[in-house]
Parts: C-alpha cells; structure tokens; sequence
C-alpha cells in the first residue's frame, strides 16, 4: 500500500539490526534517525567524492561549537 515506506523502514530495521546488533539505545533514536536519513538520501549520490568535499567544506565554514555546550545540549552534566 505505501512501497516508499515500506522501503525505508525495511531498510532502518536493516541498518539497526546489522550495524548495531539491535542493541540500540532509545535516548540515541533521533540520531539513529538522523544517521539513516542522511545515508537514505544520498545512496543514489553519482560523486561519492563530491559528496565528501562539500562536508568538508560545510564543516570549515560554519563556526566551531564549544565542547562545553555540546554537552548542555546532550543532556550530559
């Protein structure tokens, strides 16, 4: 009934049980989420090399981030 679903959660249950072991923790899921967005978006990328230089090139251009506030935000004291 909806195939696009269907593909991206067969390939979330995928991931999760074959880079983790399905040993996930729940606090992390929005960065589960996150990390299988971003692979899920860019499987088809013609230029994996492209694709690592504009990282990079993202990375130098937005301002360093304290390690102080990561942890702030993390929720980690």
């Amino acid at each position: 009934m909806l195939p696009r679903a269907h593909l991206v959660i067969s390939q979330l249950k995928r991931w999760l049980l074959h880079t983790h072991h399905g040993a996930i923790g729940y606090g992390h899921l929005d960065d589960y989420l996150n990390e299988i967005t971003f692979r899920f978006s860019r499987r088809k990328f013609a230029s994996r090399g492209k694709l690592f230089y504009q990282l990079a090139q993202q990375g130098l251009d937005i301002d360093p981030v304290p390690f102080s506030s990561l942890i702030e935000r993390a929720g980690i004291h």
